[in-house]
């Protein structure tokens, strides 16, 4: 598995958020938005932003909101 760097900026605050390869068939991605230091409005709105953005990818990515509920985008969900 392997750890990527994500950097959000919103409203000249930047964000670093933790994400990593998950180990499953497809290829896929976890993004831990629970864990960032942020109010649940800024994290609602990088969910929105970060699933769109998502879907330029031919990856799967999971934005886990809590530590049992994740978004996905539509790309092989």
């Amino acid at each position: 598995m392997y750890c990527h760097a994500l950097s959000v900026e919103k409203g000249g605050r930047k964000f670093s958020i933790d994400c990593e390869d998950l180990p499953t068939r497809e290829k896929t991605i976890g993004i831990w938005l629970y864990n960032l230091k942020a109010t649940d409005g800024i994290k609602n709105e990088l969910r929105d932003v970060l699933l769109k953005w998502a879907n330029n990818f031919e990856v799967i990515f999971k934005i886990y909101v809590s530590r049992d509920e994740f978004c996905t985008n539509s790309y092989g969900a």
